[in-house]
């Protein structure tokens, strides 16, 4: 099923801009250092893209890559916020590549929204709210090691 056709060039404001959707409500810019995700979640927008455009297929989708080019790079400051990443979540697998990567990116000053997901084995609410908020607080101190300027 294809989505509803939008003329982005009606979508305008009374002042004249036209409006922002997608990533683009959120942040000016995306990030992203792997393609595919262990998520594998079924209505993921990134992977019926990258399927559409021939990028990945459903299968190889669930098994992620690094891109080593983003873990190399030497980013520079952006003009609006950073959002990531836009594409995959932050798990154990890649949580050091994305701390590394977030590391560079805000310590050359850009303002960065994270945006994840946890992926919980539990069934249990109150096993997964312990889980939760584990991993999160585990997340939290090893960002603020790794993120906060040398």
């Amino acid at each position: 099923m294809r989505p509803f056709p939008i003329d982005l060039k009606s979508m305008h404001n009374p002042a004249g801009d036209t409006y922002a959707h997608g990533t683009q409500e959120w942040a000016r810019h995306t990030l992203n250092i792997q393609d595919g995700c262990y998520h594998d979640c079924r209505y993921c927008y990134a992977k019926a893209l990258a399927i559409r455009f021939k990028r990945s297929t459903p299968t190889d989708w669930s098994h992620p890559r690094l891109r080593v080019k983003a873990l190399d790079k030497s980013y520079r400051k952006r003009a609006g916020r950073i959002m990531f990443p836009s594409s995959h979540d932050i798990t154990e697998d890649n949580l050091d590549a994305c701390l590394s990567v977030l590391r560079n990116v805000v310590n050359r000053g850009n303002d960065v929204l994270i945006v994840t997901k946890l992926r919980l084995r539990s069934s249990s609410p109150c096993a997964e709210n312990s889980i939760h908020t584990g991993l999160r607080s585990r997340f939290e101190s090893r960002l603020a090691q790794r993120v906060t300027p040398s």
